[in-house]
């Protein structure tokens, strides 16, 4: 077991520990987060769900061939993006919410519980949750269980320039070992003129759940990008996969800063 002296206290789950759904139609970045009092956080377990690769999509095929191909097929990127997000994810969640990181195994839960949480335009995210969570070894129990999912890569584009404004795009339907879900649309640029702009849009679920009280504290639909000018590298894939924490913990209780855009 590894241990990060720092004042909040934050627990890793094995893979398998939570089984996650998600179904998103919302076309628009959408956050919920309860008040919680800084203070009461200050002693508390947030245990994080690792990402596996089955919980990764990827629309935009062509370039992630056209940028790694050292890697042998489209399972072996997902397999790197899944570890690559879960390493920055405890580096951004040990700085930016004041965490005492914890490694440890979750014993196999003997139930779960179906989350189900309505977003905005008749969308909704759903996740499985343990109802005993309990550590081996020293029997920790999380207070907070943060889950995230239903990752979908995707290049995005847009016409003109100039004075434009972005919108929220049409969403996207993609295949998962869960069936058929609808992924927030990226936005798109209208208006303006002369020019166009290009990014690789990372679209993703998350919630935080409160064990004790069992109820969703914080859930969201949003996404990361990252711009290119003239050819996608392996660099934009790295920042997209690199910038979930911020979107997560951004104006939200679990924040070290308050509305820092970190």
């Amino acid at each position: 077991m590894i241990g990060y002296v720092r004042t909040f206290r934050f627990l890793l789950l094995i893979p398998a520990a939570i089984a996650v759904v998600f179904a998103s139609g919302c076309t628009a970045p959408y956050y919920h987060h309860d008040a919680i009092d800084k203070e009461v956080l200050q002693e508390k377990y947030l245990a994080i769900k690792p990402v596996a690769s089955d919980d990764i999509a990827i629309v935009n095929v062509e370039d992630f061939d056209d940028d790694w191909s050292e890697l042998e097929s489209l399972e072996a990127g997902k397999v790197y993006f899944a570890n690559y997000i879960n390493e920055h994810l405890r580096v951004k969640v040990e700085k930016s919410a004041v965490p005492r990181l914890i490694d440890a195994e979750i014993r196999q839960p003997r139930a779960y519980r179906s989350v189900t949480k309505l977003l905005p335009e008749v969308a909704e995210l759903t996740l499985n949750i343990p109802e005993d969570i309990v550590f081996a070894d020293d029997g920790i129990t999380a207070d907070y269980l943060l889950v995230i999912g239903n990752l979908v890569f995707r290049r995005m584009n847009s016409a003109g320039g100039g004075s434009g404004y972005q919108v929220p795009g049409p969403p996207t339907t993609i295949s998962t070992p869960q069936g058929n879900v609808s992924v927030p649309g990226g936005p798109v640029f209208v208006g303006g003129g002369g020019g166009s702009s290009q990014w690789l849009d990372l679209a993703f679920d998350f919630m935080i759940w409160d064990v004790a009280n069992k109820k969703a504290v914080s859930y969201g639909s949003t996404s990361t990008v990252s711009n290119f000018v003239f050819a996608m590298t392996q660099s934009n894939w790295e920042a997209a996969a690199g910038k979930i924490a911020n979107k997560v913990l951004w104006n939200s209780p679990f924040q070290q800063r308050s509305r820092a855009r970190y």
